[in-house]
């Protein structure tokens, strides 16, 4: 996702990151010494190539999507640049173990010096912020900007929240500029004259639309900042048609290998609700809605029997969170994904569709196993709110990439009783 703006390259950090590439092919690069290959010229192509790349990714926001990005362009870049050397000029490239290592080794590097940098400078004041109007999408941002937010621009004084200088309404926007100096404006909902924007602007004081900078700053799309007709014809909203066929190729040969590898963990248990499931369903299903709100049955084992009361087998289920084992079975089936928003019970998604119109947007990819919302909702402790699920689920739709999938499946190894918890309140 691209930054609100470019930020300029500062030259130490930028050096510091050149010489953290250099180090890290040359301490990856020493472990091939018996390879033939022009070391002299490898090391620093390589090192350049992927210091390019964290410059290239920079106006990204940090994070592990970012990461792991930067290692397949630092990688990719490399390999290119290396046989584009030997084609070209006769060169021994280095080994693609050595590349591989060698990128991952650099991009290791530069998030830890990046980390010890926001580390060192975390106890700096930033610019002064404003904000132009205040409701909840500014409240949600507020946090982030801590004791830099210069005051709020609104119609009516009470609309200011408490602890925070109300500066006037939007007319008077370029005297307030003028006199508070701040360093950026946040278009939080306020409505100032098109004039006074363009000349505050223009003057060099940037106005930050707040619906992106909620999105960058907390990974959430705000929908309700948006029509309904924004989402079906704008190209940035729309899911990656790319990225979606990219993710059906790995999750059908994923799903199948899985499947295979998993099935004694299927047998088993249905054999065992079978003989003591005191007469209750090996496989019990729910009526979903998927892909282009297609109807689907979510599988998962029975756990009770036909008295209602939880048998020996789905305790055994529910202790090791394995009930929902045969979701594997609608992934093979195309019904499902790996990586996807959770799936809607048909009767709840037909009621929501009613109510919120854009909701119907999160079907435009198939429902996951695993999805952006079910990690960043995992630690609350009741059934989230609806509405702001959406959000998180219109950020992956929008952002569907190999990267972001790579980085719900690393926080879901790190965080999984909260995910299972997660599950279990959501009756799915």
């Amino acid at each position: 996702m691209n930054s609100i703006r470019k930020q300029p390259i500062r030259l130490l950090p930028a050096a510091l990151d050149l010489c953290a590439c250099l180090g890290a092919y040359y301490a990856i690069f020493r472990i091939f010494p018996a390879e033939r290959t022009d070391w002299i010229a490898a090391i620093p192509a390589s090192a350049v190539t992927s210091w390019l790349a964290a410059i290239a990714l920079q106006a990204r926001e940090s994070g592990v999507s970012l990461w792991i990005d930067q290692f397949f362009y630092a990688a990719g870049l490399t390999m290119l640049m290396q046989y584009g050397l030997a084609y070209l000029f006769g060169f021994w490239p280095a080994p693609i173990g050595a590349i591989v290592s060698g990128a991952a080794a650099s991009v290791m590097l530069l998030a830890g010096l990046h980390r010890w940098d926001e580390g060192a400078s975390g106890g700096e004041a930033g610019p002064g912020v404003v904000f132009l109007g205040f409701g909840s999408m500014a409240a949600a941002l507020a946090p982030h900007f801590e004791k830099r937010i210069l005051g709020v621009v609104e119609s009516e004084p009470e609309r200011a929240p408490r602890g925070l200088p109300y500066l006037g309404p939007p007319e008077e926007l370029e005297r307030i500029v003028a006199e508070t100096q701040p360093g950026s404006i946040v278009a939080a909902g306020g409505r100032a004259p098109g004039r006074a924007v363009m000349e505050v602007q223009y003057a060099g004081t940037p106005v930050i639309d707040g619906a992106a900078l909620h999105e960058s700053l907390l990974g959430r799309l705000r929908w309700d900042a948006m029509r309904p007709e924004d989402l079906l014809f704008s190209r940035s909203t729309n899911a990656d048609r790319m990225g979606m066929a990219v993710q059906a190729i790995y999750t059908n040969v994923i799903g199948v290998a899985t499947l295979v590898a998993l099935s004694p963990l299927l047998i088993l248990p249905a054999l065992a609700i079978a003989v003591f499931g005191r007469g209750g369903q090996v496989l019990e299903h729910t009526e979903c809605l998927g892909f282009q709100m297609i109807p689907f049955r979510l599988l998962q084992f029975g756990t009770r029997g036909k008295d209602g009361r939880l048998h020996a087998p789905g305790k055994a289920l529910l202790a090791l969170h394995l009930e929902s084992l045969p979701r594997l079975i609608n992934v093979v089936r195309g019904e499902m994904a790996f990586f996807g928003p959770p799936p809607a019970r048909l009767e709840f998604a037909r009621r929501l569709g009613r109510l919120i119109p854009v909701y119907a947007h999160r079907f435009t990819v198939k429902p996951g196993i695993l999805g952006w919302s079910q990690i960043n909702l995992a630690g609350a402790g009741d059934a989230p709110d609806e509405a702001l699920r959406l959000e998180y689920d219109l950020y992956y739709v929008k952002q569907n990439s190999v990267s972001l999938d790579l980085e719900i499946l690393l926080k879901t190894l790190l965080r999984p009783r909260s995910f299972a918890r997660r599950q279990k309140a959501e009756g799915l």
